[in-house]
């Protein structure tokens, strides 16, 4: 005699660990946003101090994990081929056929549905258990590239903010610009600038008063 009511439970219970194991990556998700953000920011840092072997140096574990990361956790979304009850028109025709089979002998098809509900909740509880486990599999591959991903970017940020102090970048650097002064021509130097040039402190005719937007004119 089939008994259907222990793997009725079952089912159940993968299904609700199914809600639980996709309701919980909002945390692996929103450690994703926040790395790739923090990253970004240390790259615009790197860009600005010209500093790309400490940039290279941390991108590459970095980069791999985080994409490994997503990887994961796209796949514990992908649609897995699970098992579903079937609809309840689905069921009462299939019990029609099952009275019919059995010439109306209610007993008879009685054992008979209790047989085909026990077979469709022990096949569906196989199904939602193997995919439930792929999903904990998956979830802790993205934990670790993600553990990963957050170690890289501390070690790459630490070194970044000890170079950036230990060798400030010049920011009073001097842009030379092209003007004319009469018949001569001179070199218009504006501060502030990313463009460094070196000039003979002798050739220096004039340099404003004003430290932010300091100008020196060159004459030759």
């Amino acid at each position: 005699m089939y008994n259907h009511t222990f793997y009725k439970d079952l089912f159940e219970k993968e299904g609700q660990r199914t809600e639980s194991v996709l309701s919980s990556i909002n945390l692996q998700v929103g450690l994703i946003t926040v790395i790739a953000a923090s990253a970004f920011v240390l790259l615009e840092k790197a860009i600005e101090r010209d500093d790309w072997f400490w940039l290279l140096l941390g991108a590459i574990p970095m980069s791999i994990s985080l994409l490994y990361a997503v990887y994961s956790v796209f796949r514990i979304f992908v649609p897995y081929k699970g098992a579903y009850l079937p609809e309840v028109d689905k069921i009462d025709e299939y019990w029609g056929l099952l009275l019919e089979y059995n010439e109306g002998n209610q007993q008879s098809a009685e054992s008979d549905f209790e047989e085909y509900l026990f077979q469709l909740y022990k096949n569906g509880t196989k199904i939602n258990s193997a995919n439930n486990i792929k999903r904990l599999k998956y979830r802790v591959k993205a934990n670790v590239a993600i553990f990963i991903s957050i170690f890289s970017l501390i070690v790459v940020a630490a070194i970044f903010a000890g170079v950036s102090i230990k060798n400030p970048k010049n920011d009073d650097s001097i842009k030379v610009e092209l003007g004319r002064q009469g018949d001569t021509q001179c070199r218009m130097m504006v501060g502030l600038s990313h463009q460094k040039q070196k000039v003979p402190l002798s050739k220096i005719q004039t340099i404003s008063a004003q430290p932010k937007n300091q100008k020196a004119q060159v004459c030759e």
